[in-house]
């Protein structure tokens, strides 16, 4: 099912505009929000279906927030990226649920490659 609202959640300006224009180029009909960290959040999460976020902010706890969504919306998927790899991170963040884990930086390949392993994308 491809999803309708996607939201992008990262400090990093310029690696939420090539993420967010990575994902146009997979997803025609589809809307993406980006905000800069959790706390910037005036959508309702339950709007969305596929949510791709850092995992570390200077000012807000990411596993906080993927607990609260895995908790309240475990349909919606979670893609977690970061620059600042650390097996322990992604050990943690897989126990909370994340769906995948994509180390920064990421080709549009292998974001494509992580959605059709989610089965969010056919790449056939």
């Amino acid at each position: 099912m491809l999803p309708q609202k996607i939201l992008v959640i990262d400090s990093d300006k310029d690696a939420s505009l090539i993420t967010s224009r990575r994902l146009k180029k997979i997803f025609d009909n589809c809307e993406i929000v980006t905000a800069a960290s959790p706390l910037e959040l005036n959508h309702i999460i339950s709007n969305f279906s596929l949510i791709i976020t850092e995992i570390r902010f200077p000012d807000y706890d990411a596993f906080e927030f993927i607990a609260r969504i895995k908790n309240h919306y475990p349909e919606i998927k979670i893609v977690v990226t970061t620059a600042s790899y650390a097996r322990e991170v992604e050990r943690k963040a897989k126990e909370m649920g994340v769906d995948y884990f994509l180390p920064k930086p990421f080709s549009l390949e292998e974001l494509k490659n992580s959605l059709a392993e989610l089965k969010i994308i056919n790449l056939n």
